[in-house]
C-alpha cells in the first residue's frame, strides 16, 4: 500500500513539475541555464540556488526525523521534495528573467528618447542606444536598423512593440511617427511627458513586485510557525502515545507537511510574474 501511495503521489508531482519545466531538460548537459529554465539564460546565481534548495531537502528530512514519520512517509516526502526542487529553481530564474526583461526595455525607452531629443531622427537614435543595452537586445537592434535601411516606411520601434505592446510604448511609437512626419517644436512638452511616465512605469512596476515578494516572505514564515506550533503539539502527544506506530498521527503529520510543501511551491509561483502587466498592454487584432 505504501509503495502505491508513493508511485502515485511521485507520479502526481512529476507530472505537474514537468508542466512547467520539462523534466527531459535537466538530463541533457549545457552551458546555460537557458535550455533548462525556459528563457532565463543565467540570470541568476546557480549556486546560491542551490545551496537554498540543499537547505530544504535538510529541512525535509529533519521534519521527517523529529515528526516521527515512518519509512514509508518519509520517502514520499522526500520524493515530493526532490522533485520541488526543479520548480523552485525554476521559478527563481524566472524571476530574475523578468526583472532583466524590464530593465532592459525602460534602460532602452530613456536613453532613446534622450538620444531622439537630440538628433530627432530614430535611426540615429537607435544606432547610439545600441551600445547600452546588452547582447541580446543589441541584436534586436541590429536586425530593426536592418529592416530600417530595407524599408524605411517600417516603424523603427516595432520590435520593441512585439516584445512587449505596453501603452507606454504604444504612445512612444505614435508620437515619434508624428515628430518625423510634422517636426519636434511643439511636442518638447509631450517628451517631457513621456519620460515621466517612464519613470512613473519603473517606480509602480518596482512596488508592485516588491509587494509580491513580501506577500511569498510572508507565506514562508508563516509556514514556519506552522511547524512551531506542530512541534509543540507534536511533544504533548507523544507523552501519551506511541507517534511512530500510529497510523492516524502518521497520515495527518504527513498530509500535514504536504499541504505546507505545497504552500510554499504556490508561494515562490509569485516570483513568476512579469514585470509588465498584461492589462497594461494594446494588442492589435
Amino acid at each position: 500500500m505504501y509503495l502505491g501511495i508513493t508511485m502515485l503521489v511521485g507520479v502526481a508531482i512529476i507530472v505537474y513539475i514537468n508542466q512547467h519545466v520539462k523534466i527531459p531538460m535537466l538530463f541533457k548537459r549545457c552551458k546555460t541555464v537557458n535550455s533548462i529554465y525556459g528563457p532565463s539564460y543565467g540570470y541568476f546565481s546557480r549556486k546560491e540556488s542551490w545551496i537554498q534548495m540543499l537547505f530544504l531537502l535538510v529541512i525535509l528530512v529533519l521534519m521527517g526525523y523529529l515528526f516521527k514519520l515512518s519509512y514509508e512517509y518519509s520517502v514520499v516526502l522526500y520524493v515530493m521534495g526532490l522533485c520541488a526542487m526543479p520548480l523552485f529553481l525554476h521559478y527563481q530564474a524566472r524571476a530574475y528573467y523578468h526583472a532583466y526583461k524590464f530593465n532592459q526595455i525602460t534602460t532602452f525607452l530613456q536613453h532613446f528618447l534622450a538620444h531622439f531629443k537630440i538628433y530627432h531622427q530614430s535611426y540615429h537614435a537607435l544606432m547610439d542606444v545600441k551600445n547600452v543595452v546588452d547582447e541580446e537586445y543589441a541584436i534586436l537592434i541590429e536586425k530593426a536598423l536592418e529592416e530600417l535601411n530595407q524599408d524605411a516606411s517600417k516603424h523603427p520601434l516595432q520590435f520593441l512593440y512585439e516584445i512587449s505592446p505596453h501603452f507606454i510604448i504604444v504612445n512612444i511609437m505614435s508620437w515619434i511617427e508624428h515628430v518625423e512626419r510634422h517636426g519636434v517644436e511643439e511636442s518638447y512638452e509631450t517628451l517631457d511627458m513621456l519620460e515621466n511616465d517612464i519613470d512613473d512605469w519603473i517606480e509602480d512596476e518596482t512596488i508592485y513586485i516588491k509587494n509580491l515578494h513580501s506577500i511569498k516572505n510572508k507565506i514562508v514564515i508563516l509556514v514556519g510557525l506552522s511547524l512551531i506550533i506542530a512541534m509543540f503539539n507534536q511533544h504533548m502527544l507523544s507523552s501519551f502515545m506511541d507517534l511512530s506506530s500510529n497510523n492516524v498521527y502518521q497520515l495527518s503529520i504527513f498530509v500535514f507537511i504536504s499541504v505546507l510543501l505545497l504552500t510554499t511551491i504556490k508561494a515562490y509561483e509569485l516570483l513568476n510574474t512579469s514585470w509588465i502587466l498584461k492589462s497594461e498592454c494594446l494588442w492589435n487584432d
